[in-house]
């Protein structure tokens, strides 16, 4: 999913709202992601969000993405839609000039944004300036490409669509039941996060914005390659991070072991990510069964694993029922973890956990 616009930031709006659902029986719909962002703070525009297929081909999802300004909706745009088992599609959401203003958004009597169109089943299309239906015929879509809306923005997250248990984030397609696939914590039915297999896993993306002021990467390590000792450092820091968050719990969570067996895996998964310009493209490769993930930071791989962390920690816990990246460290069914490294021909970084049991 692409959110773009016609719009100036922050004049204009300074804040997204997006809300991901899936749909758990004929009309009923289940959160997996309700989260805003702060605009140019927490995102810029175009940004994606992935979605993975759930386990079911019939199963829908329902979308609505929100501009606000000063805490003010300004602009509601809404997508439902079957999210495609077979191939990565591209579904753009535009929040238009021409939907703006009370004609199309109102608040409901529990204060949520909702279409003021005369037929509450309909929303306002970005390139009429009508009311139609929000229905998306997936078979309308095209493949997506990495690049496309120039992948620039902040939150990048994968949501599950598929059904399943309630747990921790899945992976990639899995059904968790908030972000990430649950964000997070998913609500998978099988193992993955993609909605299908192994498990309880993926978490939701963490904002992958750079912490400022931090340095360009070490010039020490090559693109794509082990780093050495540096590298070593900042794997036994990664799980020094989330073993000391998790002892602050209470009750604490246990500590997570190093899982080192797994490491190169997870720099694969990392290097996987980038070359498909998308989060969690690779979950579920390592058999994990949850996964965060910092994308495209700058380094070194001790600053990521310093603020990324702190960033993810700092969500705490989700509402009840949706997971998030807090999730998926505090989780104390989890007992190792795995930090992976890919360093891009640019510097950057892309910087994966895998949390298995």
């Amino acid at each position: 999913m692409i959110i773009e616009t016609d719009m100036q930031t922050p004049r204009d709006f300074d804040a997204l709202h997006l809300l991901v659902q899936q749909e758990t029986s004929p009309g009923q719909f289940h959160s997996l992601e309700d989260q805003s962002y702060e605009i140019p703070a927490e995102a810029t525009l175009p940004t994606t969000y992935a979605i993975a297929a759930g386990s079911s081909a019939d199963q829908n999802a329902f979308i609505r993405v929100t501009a606000l300004r000063q805490g003010v909706t300004v602009v509601l745009r809404e997508a439902e839609l079957q999210v495609p088992q077979d191939r990565v599609a591209e579904l753009r959401l535009v929040l238009s000039s021409k939907c703006s203003g009370p004609r199309f958004v109102k608040m409901d009597s529990n204060g949520n944004p909702v279409s003021a169109c005369p037929d509450p089943a309909q929303a306002c299309n970005p390139e009429s300036g009508t009311c139609t239906s929000p229905a998306v015929a997936t078979s309308s879509l095209p493949v997506y490409s990495p690049g496309d809306g120039a992948d620039a923005g902040v939150p990048t997250s994968l949501a599950s669509t598929s059904p399943t248990d309630a747990g921790g984030a899945d992976a990639p397609g899995a059904a968790p039941d908030a972000g990430r696939p649950e964000s997070q914590d998913a609500e998978s039915p099988t193992d993955g996060n993609s909605s299908t297999t192994t498990a309880e896993g993926g978490g939701l993306v963490p904002d992958a914005s750079p912490a400022p002021g931090t340095d360009a990467g070490d010039a020490s390590l090559a693109p794509g390659t082990d780093g050495g000792a540096a590298l070593a450092a900042a794997r036994a820091q990664c799980v020094q991070i989330l073993n000391q968050d998790r002892a602050t719990l209470s009750p604490a969570s246990p500590p997570l072991a190093e899982d080192t067996a797994n490491e190169a895996c997870v720099d694969g998964q990392a290097q996987a990510d980038f070359t498909a310009n998308m989060a969690y493209s690779a979950f579920g490769k390592c058999r994990e069964s949850a996964a965060n993930e910092c994308p495209s930071w700058p380094g070194p791989p001790s600053a990521i694993m310093t603020t990324c962390l702190a960033q993810m920690w700092a969500e705490g816990p989700p509402p009840s029922g949706q997971v998030n990246h807090w999730s998926n460290m505090s989780n104390a069914k989890y007992t190792k973890v795995a930090c992976g490294f890919y360093q891009t021909p640019t510097g950057s970084w892309w910087a994966t956990q895998d949390f298995s049991n």
